[in-house]
């Protein structure tokens, strides 16, 4: 709704697509959800240009969304992969002091050390049928990105 991180766009405004008078506010909910998964497996298609020997076959959410089933799923579908919860409250903190402790030399193992510390949750299964349907929108959601963009760019 405020601009978009990878690539920097800036003034790129949000929009919803395609209403009509049988949509309600929990639609346009589950479709900012969406939109946001999407963006994330954008982001992934990116990484995997850059890294094409990486394999990603987990991601690990944490923070008060970690909690919403059904937004792990849309991130599961979206990203078809496994969406698990990180069960300890204070998980982004935790991995950000695993990591400083490992850059100076406190940590001598990252792995065992991360497996000792990190306790996981509830884990979400991309569904298939989903998924073909993520893969969908993601072509139609990357061509409605450049029409949002430029239309964004047009002085007000």
């Amino acid at each position: 709704m405020g601009g978009r991180v990878s690539p920097s766009w800036p003034t790129l405004r949000g929009a919803w697509v395609g209403l009509d008078w049988s949509h309600t506010a929990s639609h346009l909910w589950r479709a900012l959800l969406e939109g946001v998964a999407l963006e994330y497996a954008l982001y992934r298609e990116g990484v995997a240009e850059l890294y094409p020997e990486l394999r990603l076959t987990e991601v690990r959410v944490t923070g008060g969304g970690q909690h919403s089933t059904l937004w792990n799923q849309i991130k599961a579908d979206a990203l078809e992969t496994r969406v698990v919860q990180v069960s300890r409250a204070e998980g982004t903190p935790l991995g950000a002091a695993l990591l400083a402790g490992y850059g100076v030399g406190l940590v001598k193992d990252l792995d065992a050390t991360a497996r000792q510390w990190i306790a996981l949750g509830t884990a979400c299964v991309p569904d298939r049928r989903r998924a073909a349907a993520s893969r969908a929108r993601r072509e139609r959601y990357r061509r409605l990105l450049t029409v949002l963009k430029d239309w964004s760019d047009i002085p007000a």
